[in-house]
């Protein structure tokens, strides 16, 4: 799961009037970054490619898509940033979460699995590993990742003390 900050709505207006014109901007060199053959034959297209600096604005717009439920933007957007960076363990995680809420749990499992794998001190995918198990009843493996996420971050038994997902493991 992510942890969500509420925006008031001035800056979500500001901010979402800053990121259109810079998504606008971003989608263009996209588009032609995933229309070419290579990103080399793309460069001679267009001199924008996308940066490290476009994957973080687009990740801001994803977990605003994801802050608003719009989850089928949210869900391409993060999407967008994996073809763009495949290593990308937020957007992986997130993509893990929005598969969770859909109901596509073995999805879900691959993408979290996914995360760990290229980083194995990132707690969040543990943690929602051992969500996911305990909604579907297995708390053995339930247990075992929440472990794994509290031996990271002993902060996570706050986390998991009112968490609705983990009901079946208390």
């Amino acid at each position: 799961k992510i942890p969500m900050r509420t925006h008031s709505t001035q800056e979500v207006t500001a901010h979402s009037t800053r990121t259109t014109k810079a998504m606008n901007k971003l989608a263009k060199a996209f588009d032609t970054l995933e229309g070419s053959a290579s990103p080399d034959t793309a460069a001679g297209k267009s001199k924008e490619i996308p940066t490290t600096a476009d994957v973080k604005l687009l990740y801001r717009e994803a977990l605003l898509y994801q802050q608003k439920d719009d989850l089928t933007k949210a869900q391409n957007t993060y999407r967008k940033i994996l073809r763009i960076d495949p290593k990308n363990i937020s957007a992986l995680n997130n993509l893990g979460v929005i598969y969770m809420s859909q109901k596509r749990s073995e999805a879900a499992k691959r993408i979290f699995t996914k995360a760990i794998n290229l980083n194995n001190d990132y707690v969040e995918p543990y943690y929602n590993l051992a969500c996911l198990y305990s909604r579907s009843g297995d708390t053995s493996n339930s247990l075992n990742y929440l472990k794994k996420a509290i031996k990271l971050k002993n902060d996570v038994k706050n986390w998991a003390i009112n968490d609705t997902d983990l009901v079946n493991i208390r």
